[in-house]
């Protein structure tokens, strides 16, 4: 396995066992799964396809290096679709935009952590 994607694995590991630490406390203080839970759940989901279509793109970059501005717009404009629709048909159907934001922060924890645990200390 090389080491970009020990990296990425690691940073998916981390995001479930944040979004589980967040779906418990979610339960605790809310008590509604079906609206909490769920939310906290779809919204870590929504943040790990975010991560795999830049893992994608970044891994296309050098096909397609004559237009890397128009390839890079194409890419945030898909993602933030599928971040709106995801979201929007959630929160329609009665999640908790508040718990579907914290499952997202789930996943941009883990990147947190994963920076923060692997940095490289000053001599």
């Amino acid at each position: 396995m090389t080491d970009e994607r020990a990296t990425y694995m690691e940073i998916r590991k981390f995001t479930f066992i944040f979004t589980i630490i967040a779906m418990a406390v979610m339960q605790v203080w809310k008590g509604n799964f079906s609206t909490y839970g769920v939310g906290v759940l779809i919204g870590s989901l929504t943040g790990l396809m975010g991560f795999q279509m830049i893992i994608h793109y970044v891994n296309k970059l050098g096909e397609h290096s004559k237009n890397i501005t128009f390839g890079s717009y194409r890419a945030y404009v898909q993602r933030y679709v599928l971040y709106f629709l995801i979201l929007g048909v959630s929160v329609l159907k009665g999640v908790n935009i508040f718990a579907l934001l914290v499952g997202m922060l789930c996943q941009k924890g883990a990147i947190l952590w994963h920076t923060y645990y692997h940095r490289k200390e000053d001599a």
